[in-house]
């Protein structure tokens, strides 16, 4: 049995072309409603003449990968010249390119692709009806836990495919649908304002009724209903869309000084490659599929310019000597950022750095010792998604003393508090939310210890990484849009 509470208009104002699938089969269920929803569509003379094709065989989908290369070759050589361009591009573009590469490479491990076709000269616009069907298909999709989008780069050898799959010389392909369980997620999509796009009698006339909306629609009547929702896909509940329990293709940096790896002997033996080359390469290992990468302080702007923060989701911070050297402008920088929603980790020594105290707008201060003191890393809320899989409690043989008082706000949530030797305790895992931001500040991490290279404290990063990351919102908090009586009617 198949249940979906999606309200309609939820699901038009969530629903994402998604191209990174599981491999999960779709059961028969599941593809019969999706047909079944698709040829609800309307059909001009009530036609009928859509015809679709479930394509599962593993050869012909390996064939279909193979044939989107060349157009996909073509497509990139724009940016052959310079392949950073491609990061520098707006986060929503980037993320969209991605994620065609990915399916490009990929397609032969979609559980189904959809051939959808019509009638060649049945009606005056040429798939005027089988456009409605993909997009009643697409919708049920986005209700019932999948994702999928339009792909036509195999079509570039469409007598090729027309032949494997022995489709009549009167019906014509319009489209391919990729669809599957997605490993990334449906959201709130970005849309130009309706008064931009709509005009009223002649093309350029503004609609007043337009005009007098708030810039990001009417999205918020619907999101906080979609939110809400559970689906569930043959009695098994799916994972809301908006939690973190789905795997994500985030934009990831590893931030480190980079000065006692370089001047300190004793530190350069524990992280010859530097302790932000070390924490990349474990989220590279623990969370693969995402782009992660480092920047560090003798860098321009400090690895960190407009164009690559606004491309970020999660940044990772490790500082300790020279705080005081980092640019107050890209300390005011990452504090927008974290304030649009972009994750901050901040770990050991940066307790005390710019942009840490920015954001808790208290001093950071703390007790301190040097002296190889045991800690001990206790779990306080075991539930919580950063203490997934964390033994309790977390060994640390040797390393620095952090104790009370902690000169912090009260966190938001407290994930870990650790005990030392001399008897010390220390909030050393604590969560903040700052704006749409979730913020983590973790202790454990001196720079003579070899704590990073410890799997359970990797775990622990990439499980932070995953609770940082950002959600998608329909609310602009950067503006305070004046709202005219009427602008908003129940």
């Amino acid at each position: 049995m198949i249940v979906s509470d999606f309200p309609l208009f939820g699901t038009l104002y969530t629903a994402r072309a998604l191209r990174r699938f599981k491999t999960d089969p779709i059961p028969d269920d599941v593809l019969f409603q999706l047909l079944d929803a698709a040829i609800r569509a309307p059909s001009g003379q009530n036609a009928q003449d859509w015809r679709f094709v479930i394509i599962r065989d593993a050869h012909v989908k390996r064939q279909m990968q193979d044939w989107s290369q060349t157009p996909w070759q073509r497509y990139i050589a724009r940016y052959a010249d310079r392949p950073e361009a491609i990061d520098e591009l707006p986060r929503s573009q980037r993320l969209s390119l991605r994620s065609v590469e990915h399916l490009v490479h990929h397609l032969a491990e979609c559980p189904a692709i959809i051939a959808v076709l019509g009638l060649k000269g049945r009606h005056g616009t040429p798939g005027g009806s089988a456009f409605p069907a993909v997009q009643n298909l697409l919708l049920a999709a986005c209700a019932l836990g999948l994702g999928g989008s339009v792909f036509n780069f195999p079509l570039s050898h469409e007598a090729e495919l027309r032949e494997m799959l022995r489709i009549p010389d009167n019906n014509q392909i319009y489209c391919l649908l990729p669809i599957g369980y997605p490993t990334d997620r449906h959201g709130p999509v970005r849309r130009k304002p309706v008064s931009d796009v709509v005009y009223m009698d002649s093309f350029g006339t503004a609609w007043p009724f337009a005009k007098a909306q708030p810039p990001e629609g009417w999205q918020g009547k619907w999101i906080d209903k979609w939110s809400s929702t559970t689906i569930r896909l043959r009695g098994v509940p799916v994972a809301d869309p908006l939690t973190r329990s789905l795997d994500l293709s985030l934009k990831i940096v590893v931030w480190g000084e980079n000065i006692h790896e370089r001047k300190n002997a004793a530190v350069s033996a524990v992280y010859p490659d530097g302790m932000h080359n070390t924490i990349a390469g474990a989220l590279a290992k623990g969370l693969p599929g995402n782009d992660i990468s480092t920047a560090t302080l003798e860098q321009p702007q400090h690895g960190l310019d407009a164009a690559r923060l606004e491309a970020t989701d999660v940044l990772l911070w490790w500082g300790h000597l020279a705080h005081h050297k980092v640019d107050d402008a890209v300390v005011e920088a990452i504090a927008q950022r974290v304030l649009d929603g972009m994750g901050l980790i901040v770990l050991h020594s940066a307790h005390l750095s710019k942009i840490f105290r920015r954001l808790m707008g208290t001093r950071c201060n703390l007790r301190w010792r040097e002296a190889d003191d045991r800690e001990l890393v206790w779990t306080v809320a075991p539930q919580h998604p950063i203490a997934a899989g964390v033994p309790h409690p977390i060994v640390i043989p040797k390393h620095e003393m952090y104790g009370e008082y902690f000169d912090i706000p009260p966190p938001d949530e407290l994930v870990f508090v650790s005990s030392f030797t001399g008897g010390e305790v220390f909030r050393s895992g604590c969560c903040f939310r700052r704006g749409k931001g979730r913020v983590f500040y973790f202790s454990p991490g001196h720079e003579t210890y070899p704590v990073y290279h410890d799997p359970v404290i990797q775990r622990v990063l990439c499980n932070a990484v995953k609770w940082a990351a950002p959600l998608p919102s329909a609310i602009d908090t950067r503006t305070s849009p004046n709202s005219p009586t009427g602008w908003f009617s129940t």
